[in-house]
């Protein structure tokens, strides 16, 4: 009676078949996680900067003075001045606090008037307007402040 000897390992043609499966899913996976990485870049980028507009409405409160929130979409930065007396403009001695738009993310657009939010020294918004981010692949992100409350939503805005 002749044994069968146990065969261990693989085959060089099980082998490449294996290696040719594992590269088609990985082929089909590479542009979603990238897609998911950059829609998670744009969701972020749109909380922090309504986490620094609430927290300049908060500080308006707080210290009993008018904060401007200055959208600046050459250099791609939000700015919270610190407007002591009042005069609507950065002047020495007013503290001036910059908020970079992350990599891959840009403040493509504001409906604000001259760019600025205005909190007075009650915390309440004097004008409304959205503040729009556009990245790469991704939809774009849109920022509203309503007048008067200060209220801040981050959105994905709709076609027209």
């Amino acid at each position: 009676m002749q044994m069968r000897r146990r065969r261990e390992g693989y085959s060089l043609l099980e082998l490449m078949v294996g290696i040719t499966l594992a590269g088609i899913v990985l082929a089909a996976t590479v542009p979603n996680v990238r897609s998911y990485r950059e829609s998670q870049r744009m969701a972020a980028a749109g909380d922090r900067i309504a986490s620094a507009i609430r927290s300049a409405q908060a500080r308006a409160r707080s210290q009993n003075c008018d904060i401007i929130v200055e959208c600046r979409p050459l250099t791609n930065e939000i700015a919270v001045i610190d407007d002591l007396n009042g005069n609507g403009v950065a002047d020495v001695g007013e503290q001036v606090t910059m908020h970079p738009i992350p990599d891959g993310v840009t403040l493509s657009a504001t409906t604000l008037v001259g760019d600025q939010l205005l909190f007075n020294s009650r915390g309440r918004a004097t004008n409304s307007g959205t503040i729009t981010l556009q990245g790469s692949h991704v939809s774009d992100r849109e920022i509203r402040i309503s007048a008067g409350t200060g209220r801040v939503l981050v959105r994905i805005p709709t076609a027209p």
